[in-house]
């Protein structure tokens, strides 16, 4: 364990080891967020975030500068990760410090990890995976949703991993992996949750399958660069990884988003006549 260490005549701040030997220079303007304890000459329990010439970095409990201090702001850990800003762009960093979403996006909204990210760039909503890869289209979607309303939701299926999007005017729904499974063709949402219980078993299946997959992919790829940092990698080796990762993704992405769609564009033919059929039965049965 390390401790970070304040001098009284300069008020900048250092890493020092147990024995009090210099591991980082007093360079630091400020510490921040030392997880689980309080500043001062304390054990750092996981990291700690620090600042030098207004821009934010981390240290780990190694006392390795993990993030370089280049950042305007760097937010809370949650489950490993953080969102970062630089330049008035958000992004996010991981617990090993590699940006996997790149500062590029105006803003972010996180739902867990089980879900893409909702991203905002240039005035257009796309989603975003976990490994930074983009699979819905930048700049198609007006909006992207994730809050359907439950008590109109047809045979109550989980309604998890699709978000309904919207593209002059019209609504649609994509799924987690990015597929319009309704397109963008219904203005109100009871059709649109009419036309995704049509859809939705057909797609499911596959869906699942894939998406273990790139679970699969995703741990591996942590693994390797968890060990890459462990044996003193450099920022580049490291960010080669995540480069790796990124395009094994990219590519399990773009087969399974081809049989999915492939799927959905059938039955999105089909789907407007079967929600004219559903309303007018209810219609007559009411």
């Amino acid at each position: 364990m390390v401790k970070l260490v304040q001098d009284t005549k300069t008020k900048k701040w250092t890493v020092v080891d147990n024995h009090d030997t210099l591991i980082i220079d007093y360079i630091f303007d400020d510490v921040s967020q030392v997880m689980g304890v309080e500043k001062g000459r304390c054990p750092i329990v996981e990291r700690a975030l620090v600042k030098k010439d207004g821009k934010w970095g981390v240290v780990n409990k190694q006392g390795e500068q993990i993030v370089q201090c280049k950042y305007d702001v760097i937010g809370d850990f949650s489950e490993s990760y953080a969102q970062v800003e630089r330049d008035g762009k958000v992004g996010l960093i991981d617990k090993n410090g590699v940006e996997f979403i790149p500062c590029v996006y105006d803003e972010l909204v996180i739902n867990n990890r089980s879900t893409p990210i909702q991203a905002k760039f240039d005035g257009s909503w796309c989603l975003v995976d976990w490994s930074g890869v983009a699979f819905t289209p930048v700049g198609i979607y007006d909006s992207i949703d994730e809050d359907f309303e439950r008590d109109l939701v047809y045979d109550d299926f989980d309604t998890n991993g699709y978000f309904i999007v919207t593209r002059s005017g019209k609504c649609g729904v994509v799924n987690s992996m990015g597929v319009e499974v309704v397109g963008c063709q219904y203005v109100n949402k009871e059709d649109i949750y009419i036309a995704l219980a049509y859809v939705e078993d057909d797609i499911t299946k596959i869906a699942e399958k894939e998406s273990k997959i790139l679970d699969k992919i995703i741990a591996k790829y942590e693994k390797k660069i968890e060990h890459a940092r462990k044996k003193g990698a450099s920022e580049s080796e490291i960010n080669m990884i995540a480069q790796d990762r990124k395009r094994e993704i990219r590519n399990a992405k773009v087969v399974c988003a081809n049989k999915l769609q492939n799927i959905a564009r059938k039955l999105d033919r089909t789907a407007p006549e079967y929600v004219e059929e559903v309303k007018a039965s209810e219609t007559l049965g009411a």
